[in-house]
């Protein structure tokens, strides 16, 4: 239920809403005008009534003189059609008209014995006059042609059969309106309005495979057109390139008419009528554009509904493409619905298929089948072998009861190890900001959502060569310097979105936006010189083990960031409602720096602190060292009405192999 709102708002509303009724006027009601059938005898007889006279005092304006029969035809056509033109001025006769008219009033004259008083002798007697006939009937843009009104005259003189014969029809203005009250269908200034009932998109996914449009027909006076007993035709096409058509029978609104191609259904209720739109083939995005047409008493109109077919996307992303014999590397999976304009969106929870070819004696975990998490991701471990000299990773997403699949693939090379020891680290920052609010402020009701995140992510892998080991005399640690030889910007995930909604309602009307920012991000670089950098790798002088490891450089991230960003917005008032949709893109250039995350942490034996993300908390303690760090803030967002909490998340995890035979 709608209720509550400000008055302020109340104003907007009824500003959109003045808009709203502001309907395109009706188009004036045409009516042709059209000879159906003269027989001879009708010329003959007025030839013999209205005789040559030289002196002419006997003849009639529009016949001054004697004309051949057609021309005789077009005289009397003139005189009818001023007559009713001049008993009807708010109508719009043509003269002759054809097909772009909407009604037709077509007239015949033959002879019939008339009778009349002989005032001479007041005897009735019977006497061979004019017999007029006219009927007005539909001639509209959708071949209807269904008589409305029928009507006769008769006297000795043509003229005044005319005139008698166009007098029964009354005011025929009136007659019009009343007509097209009581027949709504065909309508005049038909509109075809369409919603989508929940989403406007579709997927190959099983659950997102079908929508449902709800259809209306309108005519200028803003009234729902149907027809009770054969239904107010709307057609579409039942069948396209990648999906069908039907009509929701459920909806109780229409029913089929045609079940072929095209579709033709029938609204017969003054209620929303709605069809079922189901995807049947294709992988890829696109927009398809389904034409739905009907016709009207003064032109056939026809409405494009755009449908968002989202397409899908699998992307097998290694954190490094090369590596060397027993290194280890993970390798990101990522399944995502990709809309027409580029826009993904996770696909969680889906099983995929895995492939991996070229193993000898390396290992892949997991190897066959592996599920998509929260964000649509999935994430294998391989460890190259001695053997190994490349992998391919296939992973395959099969939708049921779908004809075709997807799949996406990557390939990892290996080659022996020549580095004395490879560091990877990783390093991401997220900032989240978040208002979720549900309050009444007197009898005003209000419902805000935000959600904003960046989230910017990159791996990052040096190939060490060793320098040297000093022994630190003043601290019990031993220090062994490398130096990196190469350098590799292996992967990256960089997310951006802002979307808001906002509602406002009360008792007569109120307002709601959305709107939604989506970036794309392109030309990802290492803009960091690539000059050799220090790593640096502690070791406890009695335990033999690694402590930390401490990176003499610092590392930035370029990339570019294309933001989409769509607005729609809604008010209403009563029953009336203002629809706005805005569409708007830009770019900017954007960075971020690779940071040591983690809380500090004291060593006692040296008696300093250090980031806890360049402490060594796994790996085997000889080979193999691994660290991660974390830092979060959550606080809250002062003077903003978009968002009320703000979390700032940093981490940072790295490994460190070291070449046993080196």
């Amino acid at each position: 239920m709608k209720t509550g709102i400000t008055f302020s708002l109340i104003i907007v509303s009824l500003l959109l809403c003045q808009v709203s009724l502001a309907q395109e006027p009706c188009s004036e009601k045409k009516v042709s005008v059209n000879l159906d059938e003269i027989i001879d005898d009708v010329y003959n007889i007025f030839q013999s009534q209205y005789p040559f006279d030289n002196e002419r005092d006997n003849m009639l304006p529009g016949f001054e003189t004697w004309q051949t029969e057609k021309d005789w035809q077009n005289a009397v056509h003139d005189y009818l059609f001023n007559f009713l033109q001049e008993s009807n001025p708010s109508v719009n006769f043509i003269s002759k008209g054809g097909d772009d008219c909407d009604y037709s009033f077509t007239y015949s004259f033959s002879i019939i014995a008339v009778d009349y008083v002989d005032t001479s002798i007041s005897v009735v007697r019977t006497k061979t006059g004019y017999h007029a006939r006219a009927k007005l009937a539909t001639n509209n843009a959708c071949g209807e042609n269904r008589q409305i009104d029928i009507y006769f005259g008769k006297d000795l003189d043509l003229f005044q059969a005319i005139k008698n014969m166009i007098a029964q029809f009354g005011p025929i203005d009136r007659v019009l309106d009343n007509y097209e009250k009581e027949h709504l269908s065909p309508p005049r200034g038909p509109k075809i309005l369409s919603t989508f009932k929940d989403r406007n998109y579709v997927s190959p996914l099983e659950d997102e495979r079908k929508i449902e449009i709800n259809l209306e027909v309108r005519n200028c006076k803003n009234e729902i057109v149907f027809e009770k007993s054969h239904g107010h035709q709307v057609e579409l096409l039942h069948n396209t390139d990648r999906s069908e058509l039907e009509n929701n029978r459920k909806a109780g609104a229409a029913f089929t008419i045609k079940p072929g191609n095209p579709l033709i259904i029938g609204i017969a209720k003054p209620k929303t009528a709605s069809i079922f739109y189901k995807l049947k083939k294709g992988i890829k995005p696109e927009i398809e554009e389904i034409e739905i047409s009907t016709c009207g008493r003064d032109r056939k109109e026809t409405k494009t509904i755009k449908i968002n077919i989202n397409g899908l996307d699998i992307q097998v992303k290694p954190k490094k493409t090369e590596v060397q014999s027993s290194e280890k590397t993970s390798i990101d999976i990522y399944f995502n619905t990709v809309s027409p304009n580029g826009n993904k969106r996770p696909v969680v929870g889906k099983q995929l298929t895995l492939s991996v070819k070229g193993i000898v004696d390396g290992s892949v975990s997991p190897s066959k089948t592996v599920a998509t998490d929260s964000e649509g991701k999935a994430t294998l471990q391989y460890k190259a072998g001695e053997q190994d000299k490349q992998i391919t990773i296939v992973a395959s997403y099969y939708p049921k009861d779908y004809p075709e699949s997807v799949q996406g693939k990557a390939v990892v090379k290996v080659s022996p190890s020549k580095s004395d020891a490879i560091l990877t680290m990783t390093s991401r920052h997220l900032n989240e900001m978040t208002l979720d609010r549900d309050e009444t402020i007197g009898n005003d009701h209000y419902i805000r959502k935000s959600n904003y995140q960046y989230d910017r992510k990159g791996t990052i892998t040096l190939q060490l060569k060793k320098h040297s080991v000093i022994d630190q005399p003043m601290l019990p640690e031993l220090w062994v310097y490398y130096m990196s030889e190469s350098r590799g910007f292996d992967n990256w995930d960089i997310k951006y979105f802002d979307h808001r909604d906002e509602l406002r309602e009360s008792k007569s009307g109120g307002f709601n936006q959305k709107i939604r920012e989506d970036a794309q991000i392109s030309d990802v670089k290492l803009r960091t010189p690539d000059v050799p950098m220090m790593v640096i790798v502690a070791y406890d002088k009695k335990s033999k083990k690694a402590k930390r490891v401490m990176v003499q450089a610092s590392f930035d991230i370029g990339y570019k960031m294309s933001i989409q960003k769509s607005t729609e917005t809604e008010s209403w008032l009563g029953e009336k409602t203002e629809t706005n949709s805005n569409d708007e893109s830009r770019t900017k250039n954007d960075s971020y720096f690779f940071q040591v995350a983690g809380e500090p942490v004291k060593d006692p034996a040296i008696n300093k602190e250090f980031p806890s993300g360049c402490l060594v908390s796994g790996g085997d303690g000889k080979t193999t060292f691994t660290g991660f760090g974390k830092t979060e803030e959550i606080k809250p967002v002062k003077n903003n009405k978009y968002y009320d909490e703000e979390r700032d998340l940093k981490t940072f995890e790295w490994s460190l192999i070291v070449n046993e035979k080196k």
